[in-house]
């Protein structure tokens, strides 16, 4: 088992959360500007100032050319911007003598600062708020929601038995700050005692716990394993301060930790990139990359660098292409090709770009009727050459 390498590795983006009422960052937004979806979710109050500023920089955002999607992460990339350009006025002193030598300029600067403060908090508390909720809990009395809550966790058992029927196993990479899986493996695991999930914190969910990579190497010997790996943190890990590097579990209070102590790949909290736990997961992904047969992506947008360049840079280290199949409704083949074909000039490693026969599209969101159908038979209908290598079948239709 410690040889042991995936056939199939699973990638998850937000479009993987969104049947469970999760926002995409697409919609994302509705969170900021939807007084009564706000009063929906129980999200706290804005700072006075913060929807009219952040109307403005939607403005911004679509009139720039070309035009940026009004999305969480470019909104925050803004706000990012603006309390990099005060903390560079206030320090540089050819520019403090320019711009800040007036009372009133500091005044105007300063007073600009507080309402960018006052935005990025509004932002990444509705952020916390949002994403650990226990969506799961609010469907329990609908027979029909609930049900398709275990028919997804049935899926991932399936997938897992496709990877490996003797020993049925599955790495599951995710950028989502939620924690879907874990509600899904903790309410329907009764039904299958021999599965665990293992993510790094121990017993899963244990409060108050730290993350840990020995929890995957643990567990590495066992069957019926799903590993989960959060390359982008999660909403309910925090550092708990200076000089201690360790990322401990908050999820009942994690809308009152501090906000600056948020374990995440997130616009202006996007330290220790080099650090566990992110590192351990982009290494691991790697490394499987190299040898499996297949990845699936659901509902991700292909918008992150750090997952692209990863994969085009394993691909160059293969002797067989690694084969593609993406889930979601607006990515065709040609858009997925465009996409990495772009990305490859932006990187200055190897790197081998999948062609057009290497990639599959299935025009489905995830949990809608018959997406996991169109998956196995593409999955089932895959060939091995005479050399041993994996493809493609003709026949498997992916549209």
């Amino acid at each position: 088992m410690n040889n042991y390498y995936p056939k199939i590795i699973l990638f998850l983006g937000s479009g993987s959360s969104a049947f469970a009422g999760y926002r995409t960052f697409e919609t994302f937004p509705d969170l900021i500007f939807n007084e009564q979806i706000r009063v929906e979710e129980e999200l706290p109050p804005l700072h006075s100032t913060t929807i009219n500023f952040l109307k403005e920089i939607q403005q911004t955002l679509l009139l720039s050319s070309p035009p940026k999607p009004t999305t969480h992460d470019n909104f925050l990339w803004a706000l990012n911007d603006y309390k990099k350009l005060w903390y560079i006025l206030r320090v540089d002193g050819v520019l403090k003598s320019r711009f800040l030598s007036s009372t009133q300029l500091w005044g105007e600067f300063s007073q600009f600062s507080v309402i960018t403060e006052d935005a990025i908090s509004d932002i990444t508390h509705t952020t916390i708020h949002h994403y650990s909720a226990k969506k799961l809990e609010r469907i329990k009395n609908d027979n029909e929601k609930y049900e398709l809550f275990k028919n997804i966790s049935k899926f991932y058992e399936k997938l897992s038995l496709k990877n490996n029927s003797d020993f049925p196993m599955l790495h599951i990479f995710t950028t989502n700050y939620d924690m879907l899986l874990e509600d899904l493996f903790l309410e329907f695991n009764n039904e299958a005692p021999d599965i665990s999930l293992i993510n790094g914190i121990p017993n899963c969910c244990q409060e108050g716990s730290y993350w840990s990579d020995s929890e995957y190497s643990a567990s590495n010997n066992n069957k019926n394993r799903f590993f989960l790996y959060r390359l982008h943190g999660c909403v309910s890990w925090f550092y708990h301060g200076l000089g201690d590097e360790k990322v401990y579990f908050h999820r009942r209070d994690c809308t009152k930790q501090e906000i600056n102590n948020l374990c995440a790949m997130y616009p202006g909290f996007e330290r220790y990139r080099g650090l566990n736990p992110h590192a351990f997961g982009f290494r691991q992904f790697y490394k499987y990359l190299l040898y499996c047969n297949v990845i699936i992506f659901i509902g991700f947008s292909f918008r992150d660098d750090d997952v692209r360049h990863l994969l085009l840079s394993a691909n160059s280290q293969r002797d067989n292409p690694i084969k593609i199949i993406v889930i979601d409704p607006a990515l065709r083949d040609t858009d997925i090709h465009a996409n990495f074909l772009e990305s490859a000039k932006n990187t200055q490693f190897p790197v081998k770009t999948p062609s057009i026969n290497d990639i599959k599209s299935i025009d489905a969101r995830f949990a809608s009727y018959d997406f996991d159908n169109r998956l196995f038979k593409i999955l089932d209908e895959m060939e091995v050459t005479n050399e041993g290598k994996t493809k493609f079948s003709d026949r498997a239709a992916s549209r």
